[in-house]
């Protein structure tokens, strides 16, 4: 077995930034060459050619459901298409063809930092929570009925595909035409097994049919798991996986272009252009949605959304979220820099973890200067403070320290445990007496 040597090992971080960097692109999409890759797919896939919508961001295709009929969009849209992502099938099959020893080595040596994955999937995450905390009740009503038809669209479908296999070994039984003739109502029952919708001894006959048995095992292991899955994350369900899986897909480009591994060329030629190309896609049966990138993304030294008086994601349609070290905040907040934020606004926000992010932003000097803060105690250059609880969850305690020879205010906050000033300088020494060491200057 050959091993992965030195040089091919200094190759793997550039190969999980590259495609890194593709997962964060900001770069405007060419619908050509969208349009070309998204029909490479299609063909790979045997499906026919599908229409194909661009929208500008995530918030217009949200506007699109608030504002169609929702069973019309279901059958523009046509069933959701339930397809292994290419980057997985790639990524079973490139083992297979070539060393498993030396994919195990690869696994081991990988290592993708875990911030590394976090980031590729931040934006994602900012858009889903932040569509969620802006829909309206009719929004949710149009959504619901859209998940309902679209549900009805993949039980049609997967009737589709199958029917006539199954209409050739049901009419190899006796009564079999029957059942061909009740199809639609025999379809209608199909969430439970089939056979318990009829009486017998004619059921138990087509039960004991292994075609039957096994698609009711195919029905019950791959395709209710879906269902779940579109009830769990809406619109969302279809499958994004092209621009998530961006660990998987730097692998492939590794193990091709720097092993030598071989694989379907179609396929990865395929999956890349994808990726390379588009933004996020949708599958559907008859129409493929694709959703322009952001035009801007913005991130702190801790590869976090962070956006100071800006939005940290922006697109064409100058849809924008505001974040604060990956916290989602209110437009209210976000366009306005935290030095501008004001200490009022905690007595108003219920909101916990904004409530958090406002303090740290604000700094607890600000806070204890315009809130009032009370004082309880003091020991030299530390005094211990307290401000009301209805700024937080519970009250604040903070300890003031002013140094010595710049006169600089500094301020941390302790437990509200803390009864004395030198109490509280004892717990942010670790439990040291400040008698015990000296005070830096």
């Amino acid at each position: 077995m050959e091993k992965i040597n030195s040089l091919q090992e200094s190759l793997i971080p550039a190969y999980q930034d590259k495609w890194k960097a593709i997962a964060l692109s900001t770069k405007k999409i060419d619908p050509l060459l969208a349009t070309k890759a998204v029909r490479e797919v299609y063909k790979l896939m045997g499906k026919q050619e599908p229409k194909i919508r661009f929208f500008n961001s995530p918030r217009a295709i949200k506007l699109e459901i608030a504002t169609s009929n929702p069973k019309q969009l279901a059958k523009e849209l046509g069933a959701p298409l339930l397809i292994v992502p290419l980057s997985l099938e790639l990524l079973a099959e490139l083992p297979q063809k070539n060393d498993e020893q030396l994919w195990q080595e690869l696994q081991e040596k990988w290592r993708l930092p875990e911030e590394s994955r976090d980031i590729s999937l931040q934006p994602t995450a900012a858009l889903i929570q932040d569509l969620a905390t802006q829909i309206s009740p009719q929004e949710w009503q149009n959504l619901e009925i859209l998940q309902e038809e679209l549900r009805e669209e993949l039980f049609n479908h997967f009737w589709e595909e199958r029917q006539q296999e199954f209409k050739k070994e049901i009419q190899k039984i006796p009564t079999g035409d029957f059942f061909i003739q009740a199809g639609d109502f025999l379809w209608q029952q199909v969430g439970e097994p089939i056979w318990h919708q009829f009486g017998e001894p004619v059921v138990e006959t087509i039960s004991n049919q292994p075609m039957l048995k096994n698609w009711e095992e195919e029905f019950k292991e791959n395709f209710l798991p879906w269902l779940k899955i579109i009830d769990s994350i809406g619109f969302g369900y279809s499958i994004l996986r092209s621009n998530i899986d961006i660990s998987l897909i730097s692998q492939i480009d590794y193990c091709v272009s720097v092993l030598n591994w071989k694989c379907d060329e179609k396929k990865w030629k395929a999956l890349e252009s994808l990726v390379t190309n588009c933004g996020w896609v949708y599958f559907f049966e008859k129409t493929c949605v694709i959703c322009h990138r952001p035009t801007k993304l913005l991130f702190d030294e801790e590869n976090r959304l962070h956006g100071e008086g800006e939005a940290a994601i922006e697109f064409l349609d100058n849809y924008q979220i505001f974040a604060y070290q990956n916290v989602i905040l209110p437009e209210k907040y976000g366009r306005f820099h935290p030095h501008q934020w004001q200490p009022y606004w905690l007595l108003s926000e219920t909101n916990a973890e904004l409530r958090r992010v406002l303090i740290q932003g604000i700094g607890y000097g600000r806070i204890c200067q315009e809130l009032g803060a009370i004082e309880l105690d003091s020991w030299r250059e530390y005094t211990l403070l307290k401000i009301n609880s209805d700024v937080d969850v519970e009250p604040i305690y903070l300890l003031k320290m002013i140094c010595p020879s710049t006169g600089h205010i500094h301020v941390l906050r302790v437990p509200p445990t803390m009864k004395t000033a030198r109490e509280a300088i004892s717990w942010t020494n670790w439990g040291v007496d400040p008698e015990e060491f000296s005070v830096a200057t």
